[in-house]
Formats: structure tokens, sequence, C-alpha cells
């Protein structure tokens, strides 16, 4: 059993990193705008409509 064990984790070991579907897209951002913002706000939700980005507050 210890012997078969020690064989799993050899030839496993020794394996090269395959190159799969699996692995993790990473993403990036760019900046292309800013608007002014009321400080004592904050955002509860965007809603994009006919072409319009509408910011829901809590005040």
């Amino acid at each position: 059993m210890v012997l078969t064990g020690v064989f799993f984790i050899y030839h496993y070991s020794n394996l090269e990193p395959s190159n799969n579907s699996n692995v993790i897209p990473v993403y990036t951002y760019k900046v292309v705008n800013t608007y002014p913002h009321d400080q004592s706000a904050f955002t509860e939700g965007l809603v994009f409509e006919d072409g319009v980005l509408y910011e829901g507050t809590g005040l």
C-alpha cells in the first residue's frame, strides 16, 4: 500500500503542466471617461437602458 502511494506521488510529481482550456482568463479594463459623483451617495444599482447608464443611489 505504501509502495503504491510512493509510486503515484513520484509519477504524478514529474508531469508537465497541461495546456487545457481550464485556465482562468484574466481581463483588463480601460477608463474612457469620468463623471462627477456626489460624495455622500453610494451606488445601490446600475441600469443600462436605451444607451444610457443610470446609477441608483441610497439618497
